[in-house]
């Protein structure tokens, strides 16, 4: 069986509850990406949009998972502006050499996804499985993709 890590980031917890329903169904650990800058309220907000469209890094919290010690990183995300957030962003960048096989997955309020999903790619240089959750969906549908995502990775 797989060694298997969820690692994320969220700002306002919808990230989070994908990573929360990803890890049920996986006998796995969990990491919340911490972005160390205050992306609180709306002038948190904005500068967070700002970094991701300028595609940023930021300072992170010191992951207390490796990476090298796992098969599979499932990693997360909302999506601004088109662009992974830039703890992720961050996180991949410090983690590059050690990353192993990847899932991916983001959640976004409008569109992006699929530029978000693609610099995502280039960023790894890996191949990894997309699932892209729309805020606005319902559980049933966020369920039916879970599903879908969780028997391809």
């Amino acid at each position: 069986m797989k060694k298997v890590l969820i690692a994320y980031y969220s700002r306002t917890g919808t990230t989070r509850k994908i990573a929360d329903l990803l890890k049920q169904s996986f006998n796995c650990e969990i990491e919340e990406i911490i972005d160390l800058k205050n992306r609180k309220g709306v002038l948190g907000n904005l500068s967070g949009g700002v970094d991701a469209l300028l595609q940023r890094q930021t300072l992170i919290k010191q992951p207390t998972h490796d990476l090298s010690a796992y098969d599979l990183a499932i990693l997360g995300t909302p999506v601004w502006f088109g662009n992974l957030s830039p703890a992720l962003r961050t996180y991949l960048v410090q983690n590059r050499k050690y990353l192993p096989q990847l899932a991916f997955f983001c959640t976004f309020a409008g569109k992006g996804n699929i530029n978000a999903s693609k610099k995502f790619l280039r960023l790894t240089e890996k191949n990894a499985r997309i699932l892209s959750v729309q805020n606005n969906e319902n559980t049933e549908e966020i369920k039916e993709k879970l599903n879908n995502f969780i028997r391809i990775i």
